[in-house]
This record gives C-alpha cells, sequence and structure tokens, in this order.
C-alpha cells in the first residue's frame, strides 16, 4: 500500500528576480504551469511560494510519485541549495484541492516571518513549527493566480473543450475563447 507524505524543500533561484515585486515572477508562472499540469497526472498536490529568492513547496501524494517528482525537481536548473526540510506521513492532504496553489507575498505572509523572529524570508533556517506555521497559513490562504487563464488549468480545459464543440470556423466572429 502506498503512504500519503508531505515533503515540504526549500531552494534559491538560478534566474533574475524583482525584490518585492507586485505581480508574479515570469519563471514562477511557468513553474506553477509546468506543476499544475504534471502533478494533477500524479495526483500530486501542494503549495508553492516564492520570496527573497526563495522557494517554498509543500508537495502532497503518494510517496513513490513524490519522491520521483523530487527527483526530477533537484535537477532543475533554475533552482539550486535545493534541502528537504520536512518529510513525514500524512493522515490527509492539506492541500487537497490544488494541483499546485501558488500563494504570492503578501502581508499576511510577511506578518507571520515577522512574528516568528525573522526580518525576510529565509526558509531554510526554519525549524519543523516556522515549516507547520507557514504550512497552516498557506492552506487558509486564497490562490489569486486562479484567475489568470494562463494558469488556470481549469480554464484551459474549458477552452479545449469549446474548441472541440465549437470549431473556430463555425463559431461567430464575435464570439472568441
Amino acid at each position: 500500500m502506498f503512504d500519503l507524505v508531505r515533503l515540504i524543500y526549500t531552494s534559491r533561484a538560478q534566474f533574475n528576480y524583482a525584490d518585492g515585486g507586485s505581480g508574479m515572477e515570469p519563471e514562477v508562472a511557468e513553474i506553477l504551469k509546468q506543476s499544475r499540469e504534471n502533478n494533477r497526472q500524479a495526483n500530486i498536490g501542494g503549495v508553492l511560494y516564492f520570496a527573497d529568492g526563495y522557494f517554498f513547496q509543500c508537495l502532497e501524494g503518494k510517496r513513490p510519485h513524490v519522491l520521483s517528482l523530487v527527483q526530477r525537481l533537484q535537477k532543475d536548473k533554475r533552482h539550486d541549495d535545493f534541502k528537504i526540510s520536512y518529510f513525514r506521513r500524512a493522515r490527509r492532504r492539506r492541500f487537497n484541492d490544488w494541483s499546485m496553489k501558488y500563494v504570492p507575498v503578501g502581508e499576511d505572509v510577511i506578518d507571520l516571518i515577522k512574528s516568528r523572529g525573522y526580518s525576510n524570508f529565509t526558509p531554510v533556517t526554519f525549524d519543523e513549527s516556522d515549516i507547520n506555521s507557514v504550512i497552516d497559513l498557506f492552506s487558509r490562504m486564497d490562490d489569486p493566480s486562479l484567475r489568470n487563464p494562463e494558469l488556470n488549468n481549469a480554464s484551459r480545459l474549458k477552452r479545449r473543450l469549446m474548441e472541440r464543440l465549437f470549431p473556430r470556423s463555425t463559431l461567430p466572429s464575435f464570439w472568441s475563447l
């Protein structure tokens, strides 16, 4: 029987990013898009957070699927200093409805980080209590990326279905998919 596991890793970005920028980094958007497509097939879920040049990602799923994904992630050139911070069996998923939830930099996260004694987001120094606090906060937050059709798999699936049902040649010119 396959066990449900929760694995959290941190890593440092190997691309140029805007410090404190107000939108999603293009590289992070691409990672999120790929994660949502690939994780759904492997029944892996979780959450992705990027701030101050660090990735913090929680993965949940069956042990062999999560470990296989981690092997691929460790080879990804977009980050280095890959460190598994937490790896445990899980009784239930915290991110059940997400192939990959995205949490943006925001006041809630900044307040939590400061309340735990950090001046900026440095997940490589987090202890288990810090990790659990972050995961708890992330599980309660909304994912604004779902409003972006390019990142929202449901929107892409709906568009593909509509294109199959109604080829472009049969649609009125005012109706765009």
